[in-house]
């Protein structure tokens, strides 16, 4: 039996989960801080929580569970991808970070967690391609 919270261990550090909250747009930052600080290599470490409009009637043929990637296509232009089909382009708050971070090696991917009647809902998730870390900007 282990001991209670009455243990006189002294020095022991418990690992604590840092969650920064969103802007409001449905972004959260993990990774290991609390600061974005444009030299932190946590910078390109966040996720989206996409609300994709489509026409209504239409067939999304997506799934829940569907792969969802995000890629630069074009210039500034990121493209959403689910089950390698072009379904959509980002056009929210974090274009240019994620066009940044993309440069860098960072690729965003996670899947589709719902399919309504006009709306698809993913989370995407933020890492880096390789284990190296991305050299700095």
């Amino acid at each position: 039996m282990g001991r209670g919270s009455g243990t006189t261990q002294q020095g022991v550090k418990k690992p604590r989960a840092i969650h920064v909250a969103g802007d409001g747009s449905g972004v959260s930052s993990f990774g290991g801080g609390t600061s974005s600080s444009e030299t932190s290599p946590n910078v390109c470490l966040f996720s989206l929580d996409l609300r994709i409009k489509y026409v209504a009637g239409n067939d999304p043929r997506a799934t829940r569970g569907d792969t969802v990637t995000l890629a630069r296509v074009s210039g500034d232009e990121v493209g959403i991808f689910v089950g390698n089909r072009r379904f959509s382009s980002y056009t929210g708050k974090q274009k240019d970070r994620l066009l940044e971070c993309m440069a860098k090696g960072y690729v965003y991917s996670g899947q589709v967690q719902s399919v309504g009647a006009n709306t698809l809902r993913a989370i995407v998730k933020g890492g880096v391609l390789s284990h190296e870390t991305p050299p700095a900007a």
